[in-house]
């Protein structure tokens, strides 16, 4: 994916738009397993947004994946019951926390879940 790419996840009773990760040929496990290594928190991929993504969607049904008129991929629901519409009405949500993927931090001790990512 490139520079606009977005991946669209929840983890810590929150939703994330999440840029900064360089996903090329993986699948959406492998993603939900560095993010949740990188947040210290289990995370689930919601979908992925981009200019042109390019990643592994075999497996994943064809109605969840926009592509344009070049055949070029531009979104990919990736849970199960999220179709392409929930996907743009989420990734446009004004609560959604916007995240670099770089920036993040494992917290030392005990801390809120929510409280965490408001700090943002």
């Amino acid at each position: 994916m490139n520079e606009s790419s977005k991946i669209i996840a929840f983890a810590d009773k929150t939703v994330f738009s999440i840029t900064g990760l360089s996903v090329k040929g993986l699948n959406t496990e492998q993603i939900e397993g560095i993010l949740s290594k990188k947040m210290g928190a289990i995370v689930r991929v919601i979908g992925v947004t981009s200019q042109r993504i390019e990643m592994d969607v075999y497996g994943i049904d064809p109605s969840q994946i926009l592509r344009d008129e070049n055949d070029v991929i531009k979104a990919v629901a990736c849970a199960e019951g999220i179709s392409l519409t929930d996907l743009a009405q989420v990734e446009q949500a004004e609560r959604i926390v916007d995240v670099d993927y770089n920036e993040v931090t494992v917290p030392d001790g005990p801390y809120c879940a929510r409280e965490r990512w408001r700090k943002r």
